[in-house]
């Protein structure tokens, strides 16, 4: 196994299904947001979601960048499962976590949790944080009425 430098991005991808499924370990850095956004980019989302996916994505990964106090070598876990109409994304890492309710902030990652995704929430314990939120069809950012 070779060693790493501090801020190495590992990037693992472990299909569950073939291109469907992601599973990465990211680095705690900025660019890690765009590289979770990538990976799930053109993994089969229904084009109804995949907007609402993709910004929740970016959102609660760099939360975990910017909150959760990681040294270069702790990884951010990304890990998605992906099915016809649906999506569920976990995002965790060593970090304190937080209390959602308890939270003070001008920032838009939980409104927009609650605003589209169906389900959410954090579960933070002796192993860190993870935050997970599920978004189906019903929750498609676009609806054309012509």
């Amino acid at each position: 196994m070779r060693a790493r430098s501090p801020g190495h991005i590992g990037l693992m991808a472990h299909p569950v299904t073939p291109a469907r499924d992601v599973a990465l370990s990211l680095a705690p850095l900025p660019i890690s947001v765009g590289i979770a956004r990538r990976a799930l980019s053109g993994r089969g989302l229904a084009p109804a979601i995949e907007h609402s996916v993709l910004l929740l994505t970016s959102e609660v990964v760099g939360n975990a960048v910017r909150h959760a106090d990681l040294a270069p070598d702790e990884p951010i876990l990304l890990r998605a499962q992906v099915s016809a109409g649906s999506v569920r994304v976990e995002v965790s890492d060593a970090g304190a976590g937080f209390d959602p309710s308890a939270v003070d902030s001008d920032g838009y990652a939980i409104k927009l949790l609650e605003r589209l995704a169906e389900r959410w929430g954090v579960e933070c314990g002796d192993d860190g944080c993870h935050v997970w939120f599920e978004v189906g069809q019903r929750r498609g950012r676009f609806v054309r009425v012509d």
